[in-house]
């Protein structure tokens, strides 16, 4: 394997180049709390196939958040609602 100096294992748009390695530290970070969830406190979930939410972050992130949640779940809402009345028929174009 080719050896490069730290200054030439980079190109000139900063990509790094065949052959070269780049090492980055890795902080353990056992003790913090995920910061995905799959939306249930089963603390095997996010080892099952399924969807991720976003969890913790700073006060603007989790506002965000929790508005975005509250236009899903009323999205949700009307998909459910209109579910469970598809039987009645279209009031409106059934004249």
């Amino acid at each position: 394997m080719t050896q490069y100096d730290d200054d030439e294992a980079f190109d000139e748009n900063g990509v790094l180049r065949d052959g070269a390695r780049h090492r980055v530290p890795m902080q353990m970070r056992d003790s913090l709390a995920p910061m995905i969830t799959d939306g249930t406190n089963d603390p095997l979930g996010l080892h099952r196939p399924g969807w991720r939410i976003a969890s913790g972050g700073s006060e603007s992130d989790v506002a965000f958040r929790d508005s975005q949640r509250k236009l899903i779940e009323e999205a949700h809402a009307e998909y459910l609602d209109s579910l469970c009345n598809a039987w009645k028929g279209n009031r409106s174009t059934d004249a």
